[in-house]
């Protein structure tokens, strides 16, 4: 009896004392008091996982979060990579926007990876083999570097690469003064992503930018090496070329617009959020041609979208020396369906082709929803073509062209429209002169023996 009364107290003293430890986790790990898991993509995990190692905190803290590591941007809080246009696009295809500006957090050289060490600023760009699908960066830094026009070489001794990046076995060879440098963006909540993991990613982006001492953003280069690597070049992209362009277009004459100018407009639903400033842009080019005694039509296509209707493209104006009309039907236009380019472009060159005098069809689109065959384009007939915004480009059209110039910026959208329809100077020849042909640059195409 007196052994049965001592175990019951050894119960109520230990076991009771072990039940009040167990209570006390659960009260630390209930709502508000358990860590936050922040989900993290990384461009370089070996990267981000130095420059956030040790940022997780434990349970009892009283801000607690703990990172993990996934795979899916849609469905993280943070996202850790380069400084670049390269990941502007990885978060863009996601479709991810910044809940707060970026920090940055770490940084790698870049350089050469070789059988052999090397002084990699004296290189020769035919020596180095660029991988712009793996490392953009290094690809875009290194051909800066090297003066290398053709990123497409996948061939040489040496490969573009960050240090970290090097393949097994060879040498690193770093390039002077250049360096990407890897930021932490946190990302705007969505389904997968709640507001206390965004606030969560924010605090570990701050701390780890707090622990961080090198350079605020990846090493410039040149606009028109990341546009030969397939990217929209960035704000602090050297513009040098640019502005050679511009010294040597300031010489150059104005090719005198066509006697007939056909605007071939797209009012699908895709022009829908740029409708304004196009029809802007197409209305005051059309005053400032007629002004100068051409003649103007209008047409717009998208797809049928009534019943009975079988083709996509509409005849709004014939040809006519009023450009205020012109002005205020383009206005009037609806949005609507998908576009039908390859069609519509058929019809206006046709029709076209009939003219008495040099005629150009100035197409602005946002892409191509059909798959007609486009015809030769037949002599005394040009094709402009501005394709708006990000979409796949149709490159049998842009291949037709006599010029073409994809637009994301809108506020540069009315001079490219003077541009298409020769009322300003075309961009200088040494666009295409070389390898390099960034987006900017009027493109030059023989048709049938004729340079447009």
């Amino acid at each position: 009896m007196i052994l049965a009364l001592i175990v019951a107290g050894l119960w109520w003293f230990f076991g009771r004392d072990g039940d009040a430890l167990a209570e006390g986790s659960e009260e630390a790990a209930e709502p508000g008091r358990e860590c936050t898991v922040v989900p993290v993509v990384a461009a370089d995990e070996e990267i981000a996982q130095t420059a956030l190692g040790g940022l997780s905190s434990a349970p009892d803290e009283e801000y607690c979060h703990d990172i993990e590591f996934i795979d899916d941007v849609s469905q993280a809080a943070l996202y850790v990579g380069p400084d670049s246009p390269a990941t502007e696009k990885v978060l863009q295809d996601a479709d991810r926007s910044q809940a707060a500006s970026s920090v940055p957090v770490a940084s790698v050289p870049v350089g050469v990876s070789g059988p052999e060490q090397t002084d990699a600023d004296s290189l020769n760009a035919e020596d180095v083999a660029f991988d712009v699908e793996a490392q953009p960066e290094a690809a875009v830094l290194v051909a800066d570097a090297l003066g290398a026009s053709d990123l497409d070489s996948s061939e040489g001794a040496f490969a573009a690469t960050a240090e970290n990046r090097a393949s097994e076995g060879e040498e690193f060879s770093a390039l002077d003064d250049r360096e990407i440098v890897h930021h932490a963006y946190v990302l705007e909540e969505n389904e997968s992503v709640s507001a206390q993991q965004v606030d969560a990613a924010s605090g570990v982006a701050s701390e780890a930018g707090d622990n961080y001492s090198g350079a605020a953003e990846t090493t410039p280069a040149a606009a028109a090496v990341w546009e030969a690597a397939g990217f929209a070049a960035p704000e602090n992209a050297r513009k040098e070329d640019v502005e050679s362009d511009a010294a040597a277009e300031a010489d150059a004459p104005v090719a005198e617009p066509a006697p007939y100018t056909l605007f071939l407009l797209d009012t699908s639903d895709a022009l829908a959020p740029a409708f304004a400033p196009v029809a802007d842009a197409v209305g005051q080019a059309a005053l400032r041609l007629t002004g100068g005694e051409n003649q103007v039509a209008l047409w717009n296509y998208s797809s049928p979208l009534n019943p009975g209707v079988t083709q996509g493209f509409r005849r709004n104006l014939n040809y006519t020396t009023d450009g205020q009309v012109v002005s205020d039907v383009v206005e009037r236009f609806g949005t609507g369906g998908v576009p039908q380019t390859r069609e519509a472009v058929a019809a206006a060159v046709e029709e076209s082709a009939a003219l008495p005098e040099t005629s150009r069809v100035v197409l602005v689109t946002t892409g191509t929803a059909d798959e007609s065959e486009l015809p030769p384009l037949p002599e005394g007939v040009e094709l402009a073509v501005i394709h708006i915004g990000d979409g796949e480009v149709d490159q049998a059209l842009q291949d037709a062209a006599g010029y073409h110039e994809q637009v994301t910026d809108l506020t540069k959208l009315n001079e490219a429209v003077q541009r298409a329809s020769r009322l300003a100077q075309r961009r200088s020849s040494a666009c295409v002169s070389g390898a390099v042909c960034p987006a900017r640059c009027w493109s030059v195409q023989r048709l049938e023996g004729r340079t447009l």
